[in-house]
């Protein structure tokens, strides 16, 4: 057995363990499938002012009304931020947890250190999503964004425009093929 199939073999296993499924639940998905399986329908970066740096929608035709539910979320971020008790330490979570859920979707709500505010749209529908995998999820977009700051050619304060970051996301994007 080559390393390569050994490799895609132990991928797939993880994957199925990870999502608590049977191999037998997709018979014909391959790794890259299985691991699109992520039920993001928007995912958005908003920067210290309330102004988007980076938004990308699953389904354009609902592009607006995503918008909508980033911005109403925002208020209830403010809420959360200022209604945080301050300690000494200041030892505060960034995972904002369940901002508010409608009858299509739920959104969820992380604040960086730097006050960079990170959105993510899920389809209620798909709700075995569970709080660790979404927690995991906004971790990864911060550490990929933070990978963008760090780099040379970004000027602070303008949108994202990254391929590597745009891959981290669309990979958190639901997939259409399953």
């Amino acid at each position: 057995m080559c390393l390569h199939s050994l490799v895609i073999r132990l991928k797939r296993f993880l994957i199925v363990i990870l999502f608590k499924c049977q191999v037998s639940d997709f018979p014909h998905a391959s790794v890259n499938d299985l691991r699109n399986i992520n039920m993001a329908v928007c995912v958005s970066l908003i920067g210290k002012e309330n102004a988007p740096k980076y938004i990308t929608c699953l389904d354009y035709e609902k592009e607006l009304d995503f918008h909508y539910k980033i911005h109403t979320s925002l208020d209830i971020i403010e809420e959360k931020l200022n209604s945080s008790v301050k300690t000494v330490n200041d030892t505060r979570e960034l995972y904002l947890g369940l901002l508010y859920a409608t009858e299509e979707h739920k959104i969820f709500g992380y604040v960086t250190n730097t006050k960079i505010k990170i959105v993510i749209i899920i389809d209620a529908n798909h709700s075995s999503l569970r709080d660790n995998e979404i927690r995991a999820m906004f971790r990864n977009l911060h550490a990929a964004y933070a990978d963008v700051v760090c780099n040379p050619f970004y000027i602070p304060g303008e949108p994202i425009n990254s391929k590597k970051f745009n891959s981290i996301v669309e990979g958190m994007m639901l997939s259409k093929k399953i």
